[in-house]
């Protein structure tokens, strides 16, 4: 597992998500603004995906994704021994903003409105998995599909979070991408980025087998499964500064 790290023009184009957060009063952060998009999906043994040509993602889009999802959230949170590895905690202050960027069901989201209850944490995912009536205050989610650009303005967020997107932007996205969530951090904020990578030291034959496949099924829809390696790379071709790479294995 990949772990980068880093300190911080393009044409935006247009999203399904207006910009709703631009000023700075509470009140109009306190706000959760949801879209809903006419998205295609289609069924495979009885699980629901989206059709590829309304979203590269490969795995499905249903409740049991979600709980596999929650799962896995745990599961990452122990082996990295908390939700987060950068020292935020320098820099998140009162009335600082948090993006959880492909949020999913929104576990990380709203523990991280838990732990720092005096700054704004925004979800925003291409589904609208995440809870909408029961969730802090300070935890704001909107539909939106991130490749299209992000709907805030300049200079906006003091720490943004990606996990585990590998599996659902393509690999020619990623650098508009990057360059996005360098616009919308502020000077001297933080991007954290998590991936899996998709090579195992000494795997035997069979598995072997399986990671072949695998690769080759992500690469059909035009994804990456060597990301993680590449990470430091990319995110300093998209203008970021210090990146701190670091492997969990």
């Amino acid at each position: 597992m990949g772990i980068n790290l880093s300190l911080p023009k393009q044409k935006r184009k247009k999203t399904i998500v207006e910009d709703v957060y631009k000023k700075d009063s509470l009140d109009n952060e306190s706000k959760n603004i949801f879209y809903n998009s006419e998205q295609e999906f289609k069924y495979i043994g009885g699980r629901k995906f989206y059709d590829v040509n309304v979203a590269p993602y490969v795995l499905p889009a249903d409740i049991e994704e979600d709980d596999r999802i929650h799962q896995q959230h745990f599961a990452l949170k122990h082996i990295c021994g908390g939700n987060y590895t950068a020292p935020i905690q320098d820099i998140i202050k009162p009335g600082s903003r948090i993006l959880d960027l492909g949020c999913g069901p929104g576990q990380w989201t709203l523990e991280i409105a838990q732990e720092f209850p005096y700054a704004q944490v925004y979800g925003i995912d291409i589904s609208a998995n995440f809870p909408t009536s029961i969730k802090p205050l300070n935890s704001h989610f909107i539909v939106g599909d991130v490749t299209e650009g992000l709907p805030w303005e300049d200079n906006y967020f003091d720490f943004v979070w990606i996990r585990y997107l590998f599996v659902g932007i393509k690999d020619a996205d990623w650098q508009n991408l990057y360059r996005e969530v360098k616009r919308v951090l502020k000077p001297g904020g933080i991007l954290e980025h998590h991936e899996c990578d998709g090579l195992t030291e000494n795997p035997g034959p069979k598995l072997k087998k399986i990671l072949h496949h695998i690769n080759e099924g992500l690469s059909s829809h035009g994804l990456s499964f060597r990301l993680a390696c590449q990470l430091s790379e990319r995110i300093t071709m998209a203008g970021f500064k210090d990146p701190q790479p670091s492997c969990i294995s």
